[in-house]
C-alpha cells in the first residue's frame, strides 16, 4: 500500500477494499482496522452479502457490521 496510495492520491482516484474469502482479508472486522489504519477519506469498504457468513465467522450480523463501518460502507453488492 506504501506504493500504491501516492499514485492513487495523484491521480484522484479512490479505493474501495472488499473482505473475500480465502483472500489477503477475509473478516469484515479485518478490512476495516486496515481502512482506518490507512486513514485516507477516500479509501472506503465494499460490503458483499454472498460472503456475509465469512465475513463474522459465521454469524451473519449484517446489521453490527453496517454498523461498525458507519459512513465507510460506500458500495453493497448484493447477489
Amino acid at each position: 500500500m506504501d506504493e500504491l496510495l501516492p499514485i492513487f492520491e495523484k491521480e484522484g482516484m479512490k479505493l474501495n477494499l472488499q473482505a473475500h474469502p480465502y483472500d489477503f482479508i477475509e473478516r469484515n472486522d479485518e478490512a476495516l482496522r486496515m481502512i482506518r489504519g490507512l486513514d485516507r477519506e477516500w479509501i472506503n469498504l465494499v460490503f458483499s452479502t454472498a460472503h456475509t457468513f465469512f465475513h463474522d465467522d459465521g454469524i451473519g450480523d449484517i446489521e453490527t457490521m453496517f454498523d461498525d463501518a458507519g459512513r465507510q460502507v460506500t458500495t453493497c453488492i448484493v447477489l
